[in-house]
């Protein structure tokens, strides 16, 4: 079943029920990711407002001193989610211009609790990946 909204009672009732299971999927997903933070110590920080989400990559949280930006990690992330079928918004020279690496995810507020984990896996092999090339 496609992602297309027609008017049939109960595809418009299926995305209702999504859209307000959309608050809890913004805590949920914030809990997953605080829990990938745990397992990557190249997270400096998870924040956003909503479902759009900046993920701080840093090669000492403690410090939050950044990478080497001709390492381009954020690109690197990337193309790693690309390649797993996600994607995410890199952003590099956070910090200063220069120096920093972000990436950002967006998901549909309909997204469920399924795709969310889905969002997480594929961002924590991307990440793996990234830092093993590096």
């Amino acid at each position: 079943r496609g992602q297309s909204i027609t008017w049939k009672g109960e595809e418009v009732k299926d995305l209702e029920r999504r859209k307000s299971a959309a608050g809890s999927g913004i805590s949920l997903l914030m809990l997953k990711l605080a829990r990938l933070m745990d397992r990557h110590a190249v997270i400096g920080e998870v924040r956003g407002k909503g479902l759009m989400i900046g993920i701080e990559l840093v090669k000492d949280r403690e410090s939050k001193t950044p990478f080497d930006p001709a390492l381009k990690l954020h690109a690197r992330i990337k193309a790693q989610a690309m390649a797993r079928g996600l994607m995410v918004y890199p952003m590099g020279g956070t910090v200063d211009g220069r120096m920093g690496d972000h990436v950002v995810l967006a998901p549909p507020f309909i997204a469920t609790e399924a795709e969310l984990a889905t969002i997480v896996e594929r961002l924590h092999a991307s990440i793996d990946a990234a830092i093993q090339s590096c």
